[in-house]
């Protein structure tokens, strides 16, 4: 790596450390146009194979992932790493208003904690290795700091567009991972990964350098940091 890069990380790390929350990386998959899925909610063959084997690895190098309650209702993902004897990062799912079901793939497998971050306090469950964690406020600055307070030093945040938008804009987000799929979906952009009620002029929106870009066969990987 490059001193500027190995010098970002180290900046990072002690920012991170200084403010007692994890190192935060917000990984995207989409298409040319920014689209997480069509405005269907269809997603799961945007990125190829390749893709879906990088972000095992990617998974593999965090403490925990974190997701909102709207992906895993939609995808009904399992978020495992598929690595032998790989790290299984801790699950956390942000849904403020509690409302989870627990039937879903993810509840079923037992090789890792599942941390719920909520404001609703008659949220509860009987399922041993899920804990539901009350916030009054789910804030990002409160729910990393919880993070970090439970010993959770990297955070690799796996969303739809609400929370990553939330990160995105966020001063808490250190590195952004895009796959990018040379396709173009189109639609009103219900599924566009940055989304934000204000609109920003060019001088105010938020910046990223590229530190690494990579082919995994016909996907573009991308590696930025925030400036």
């Amino acid at each position: 790596r490059p001193q500027s890069e190995a010098e970002s990380l180290y900046r990072d790390f002690f920012i991170a450390k200084n403010e007692s929350i994890p190192e935060v990386t917000v990984k995207v998959s989409c298409s040319l146009d920014g689209k997480q899925a069509t405005d269907k909610g269809e997603s799961k063959w945007i990125t190829n194979k390749a893709v879906k084997n990088d972000v095992f690895h990617l998974r593999h190098k965090h403490d925990a992932v974190l997701t909102g309650k709207g992906t895993i209702h939609a995808d009904n993902p399992q978020y495992t790493t598929r690595i032998e004897e790989g790290k299984h990062p801790i699950k956390v799912i942000l849904s403020k208003t509690g409302e989870i079901d627990f039937n879903l793939d993810i509840f079923q497998l037992r090789n890792e904690p599942i941390w719920i971050y909520t404001q609703n306090k008659n949220l509860k469950t009987n399922i041993e290795h899920v804990e539901i964690i009350e916030l009054t406020n789910c804030s990002i600055e409160n729910i990393l700091k919880d993070l970090y307070q439970r010993g959770i030093g990297s955070v690799l945040v796996e969303a739809g567009p609400t929370v990553t938008s939330e990160f995105l804009q966020s001063k808490f987000t250190n590195e952004l991972i895009l796959y990018y799929a040379p396709k173009i979906i189109g639609g009103s952009g219900s599924y566009q990964f940055f989304q934000s009620e204000s609109i920003f002029n060019l001088s105010e929106v938020p910046q990223f350098e590229i530190v690494n870009s990579q082919m995994l066969e016909q996907n573009i990987k991308l590696e930025l940091r925030k400036k």
